[in-house]
């Protein structure tokens, strides 16, 4: 089997692409991760059982974007556990995953019971604000295992991914959610763990 993986992940949002992004995505027999600010989940409850339905997912980026090695135990609780409320209130269900803001994290944030995921391949989409350039990125630094950010605010980071998917499936990816990239790769959270990428072993 010489299928590459490819996760992609979505900060920040939802917002008004998020649906367009989704759309693409299950055009493509794609997924990706959806790291969602609990600020904004509220105003995008059918966006968010859209994702729950599909073969994506959702997890947790905090309530309102704080740096969590910036504040003490008790905001960092909130801003953790407001966005897993929020979710569950919609869902019924329970979030997976944590990406800390700026990839900023300390004790308080491993050890809330959400396994932590950052990436190995970092877009600068929110810098560049350029579809090309977000496309030539990731192409540029692709891999089997790789953990992809991106933003669903930003209409170029959606379009960059409409560039992306054809050329990826080009080059022998799927593109997947952090569970899929997990379970393909036989992939162990582990509670003290900060998870950037899921190599296979060589």
């Amino acid at each position: 089997n010489n299928k590459k993986y490819i996760a992609f992940t979505y900060d920040d949002g939802p917002s008004e692409y998020t649906l367009d992004l989704l759309k693409t995505l299950e055009l493509n027999n794609s997924s990706a991760t959806f790291f969602m600010l609990g600020n904004r989940m509220k105003n995008y409850e059918d966006v968010i059982l859209e994702i729950y339905k599909s073969n994506s997912e959702i997890g947790n980026h905090t309530y309102s974007h704080k740096d969590l090695s910036q504040i003490d135990i008790e905001e960092l609780n909130n801003e953790i556990n407001s966005t897993n409320i929020i979710y569950n209130e919609i869902t019924n269900d329970t979030l997976k995953y944590l990406r800390p803001p700026y990839n900023n994290y300390n004790v308080g944030a491993i050890n809330n019971n959400l396994e932590i995921v950052t990436w190995n391949i970092d877009t600068n989409d929110w810098l560049n604000r350029n579809s090309n350039e977000i496309y030539n990125n990731v192409i540029t630094n692709a891999c089997d295992g790789c953990i992809v950010l991106m933003h669903d605010i930003y209409e170029e980071s959606i379009e960059a991914t409409k560039m992306l998917i054809p050329k990826l499936h080009e080059m022998g990816y799927e593109i997947v959610s952090i569970s899929d990239l997990a379970r393909i790769k036989n992939y162990d959270f582990t509670s003290e763990e900060v998870t950037s990428e899921m190599k296979s072993d060589e």
